[in-house]
């Protein structure tokens, strides 16, 4: 399997039976549920059976919790969809006021008071332009720059405003409380704009008594200029490519994904790239060259794992599409640009510093793998930001965390037992390894762990151990 992690959007399409379990035969890593579509009662059912043939297969499989965020949207037209041709006047008017044929209804009722003449209005992931003319009330009047019909519920952007709306709607509240107890391990905020909105979002989770980790999903321009504070106050970032693309311009999302998977690896956070990576695959049972391209740029970038969206959650082919991203990035991995391309990263502190010897000792004495044991996956995620060369085995403490670390490049996790002192695991590790196959007897391993064991204190013990 990559050391590049998988995780995969479930949907209608992977409803259909046998579709589960041919994704993790495929290497899915972790699961995402979008709750900006279906019910709750929709994700609480794939979240159960996702879980059931996880065990049946003895995977631990991550969760993520997708909020919907302030998506704005248009609202319904009488046919359905609504021509827009170049050149004429339109108006956008919250729902509810719609008077006229060439009233384009919306679900933001204050975007009259946050736009200006000249700024633009994108449609459907910027497919349609309108150009604001004039402000007449509630009103925004409008020029179509660029025409074609718009469909019902089709969101909508606007790049130039800043536009006021909470970060976390009554909507997102309402799915948070159910995923947190329904027990998903990640939860991503869409549209963040800002450090602030990450940090109200972990105060929740912490409250409720989760664990689950909060990821930012970077797809407004306002992000970006906040960039690398919102990634020291997340646990891990995704690069939303399709909004941000919007937001921004196409042209803009190579060098801003290069940018942010970079400062994501320097900072120790985890890393999905995310959008449109098999796009073609909804329709096709083959990617584009340059989707194929794309994918295995995004792993030379060094993110911790790719995601694939509506290429499982509704596609045609779900299960060749994520055969097809696993095959990307095994190829990509076998490269020998690829462990050149991975420079050294700064020492963030004493635990890094003896986690950096760990990692150049396993490879000097070319040992069979780096063991760690880990009560809150710290120790874990500090050796996968050096993406050693050497396997990492990972011993956790609890399936929380065990889940949790799925999605970190490179990491092979187990459950394991808590003991009192580091001779037990050391004496306990031996058996998985052997059935997992991660070692043969004979075989020198690096062993780092936290000494005494109970304690969530630094890592301070180094072994190289003979199995």
């Amino acid at each position: 399997m990559p050391k590049t992690k998988l995780l995969f959007t479930l949907g209608p399409a992977t409803d259909q039976p046998g579709v589960l379990g041919a994704l993790l035969a495929a290497g899915m890593n972790g699961a995402r549920l979008n709750f900006s579509h279906g019910t709750q009662a929709d994700h609480a059912q794939r979240f159960k059976r996702l879980h059931a043939e996880a065990r049946r297969i003895g995977s631990a499989v991550a969760t993520l919790l997708d909020l919907s965020g302030p998506k704005l949207r248009v609202g319904a037209f009488p046919q359905g969809k609504f021509q827009l041709t170049a050149g004429e006047m339109v108006r956008v008017v919250p729902d509810g006021e719609v008077v006229g044929v060439r009233d384009i209804p919306i679900s933001y009722p204050h975007l009259s008071r946050d736009v200006r003449p000249g700024g633009r209005i994108l449609l459907d992931d910027g497919l349609l332009e309108l150009k604001v003319r004039r402000i007449k009330g509630a009103a925004v009047e409008c020029e179509v720059v660029t025409g074609g019909y718009l469909l019902d519920h089709k969101g909508f952007n606007v790049p130039e405003a800043p536009l006021s709306v909470p970060a976390l709607t009554p909507k997102d509240l309402a799915d948070l409380r159910f995923g947190l107890k329904l027990g998903v391990d990640l939860v991503a905020l869409s549209f963040v704009r800002r450090p602030d909105e990450i940090r109200r979002l972990k105060r929740l989770v912490e409250k409720s008594g989760s664990g689950a980790r909060v990821i930012a999903k970077l797809e407004k321009p306002q992000a970006i200029e906040h960039l690398e504070e919102i990634i020291l106050a997340a646990d891990g970032v995704m690069v939303a490519r399709g909004d941000l693309g919007v937001e921004m311009t196409p042209e803009q999302v190579p060098l801003l994904q290069k940018r942010i998977i970079m400062l994501a690896n320097q900072h120790n956070r985890l890393v999905i790239t995310a959008t449109q990576m098999l796009q073609s695959m909804m329709e096709n049972p083959a990617p584009t060259r340059a989707e194929a391209s794309d994918v295995a740029n995004a792993i030379f970038d060094g993110t911790d794992a790719v995601m694939l969206s509506g290429e499982t959650a509704t596609g045609k082919y779900p299960v060749e599409a994520a055969c097809m991203m696993a095959r990307i990035a095994g190829e990509a991995e076998r490269s020998p640009q690829y462990n050149r391309l991975s420079t050294a990263p700064a020492v963030l502190g004493p635990d890094d510093a003896l986690v950096e010897a760990a990692v150049k000792l396993a490879h000097n004495i070319q040992a069979r793998a780096l063991v760690v044991f880990t009560q809150t996956g710290n120790t874990a995620r500090l050796v996968s930001r050096r993406r050693p060369q050497t396997p990492q085995v990972v011993f956790a403490h609890s399936l929380d965390v065990q889940r949790q670390l799925n999605l970190n490049w490179g990491i092979h996790s187990l459950l394991i037992k808590n003991h009192l002192d580091t001779e037990g695991l050391l004496h306990t590790m031996v058996a998985p390894l052997l059935k997992h196959r991660y070692v043969k007897p004979g075989d020198t391993v690096i062993v780092l762990a936290s000494s005494p064991v109970a304690s969530r204190s630094h890592v301070n013990f180094l072994k190289v151990q003979k199995i």
